[in-house]
């Protein structure tokens, strides 16, 4: 995999979505402890991709993203594996591509105070940045379908043949 552009800030919080992926593939990797990456984060030497610091809004995106990815990735991977097609499970994707749907589910099911279409936005917009266009259409599918499904009053349920057989 090899990194493409970096996403570029589309509001004042794509710097936070960013920094919890980057935090949950840290995790995910290391077995780092959420706490050391949030702490990590919240120094005033931390930047963002393009070099700018962190807003404090960020950091605490970035550290609610991240708690609650952890809080609730049980309940997320099953959402994730009701929403891949065919035989895919979230264990065999990409470890990067895990972690940013899981970022991604977080936020449309658990921590709704962003609208889906920027969430969606934002989290393809991360996609764009690290992945071909197979895993960014990828991240963009399941992520709508979860978010018909967790934001119907929102967007509508055109959630018809959800699942592994739809």
């Amino acid at each position: 995999m090899e990194k493409k552009k970096r996403p570029k800030p589309n509001t004042a919080r794509s710097a936070g979505r960013l920094a919890a992926v980057q935090g949950l593939y840290r995790i995910e990797l290391s077995d780092a402890r959420v706490d050391d990456v949030i702490r990590e984060t919240m120094t005033p030497e931390a930047e963002t991709e393009d070099g700018g610091p962190i807003t404090e809004s960020d950091r605490e995106l970035m550290a609610r993203i991240l708690r609650g990815v952890i809080a609730n990735q049980t309940e997320i991977d099953e959402m994730l594996g009701q929403a891949l097609k065919g035989d895919m499970v979230p264990a065999r994707l990409e470890t990067l591509l895990r972690v940013l749907l899981r970022a991604g589910v977080q936020e449309l099911a658990f921590d709704t105070s962003a609208p889906a279409r920027v969430v969606i936005d934002e989290y393809l917009n991360v996609a764009h940045a690290f992945f071909d266009l197979s895993e960014a259409k990828l991240v963009n599918g399941v992520l709508d379908r979860l978010a018909h499904v967790h934001r119907s009053a929102e967007l509508g349920n055109p959630a018809a043949g959800f699942g592994k057989n739809g």
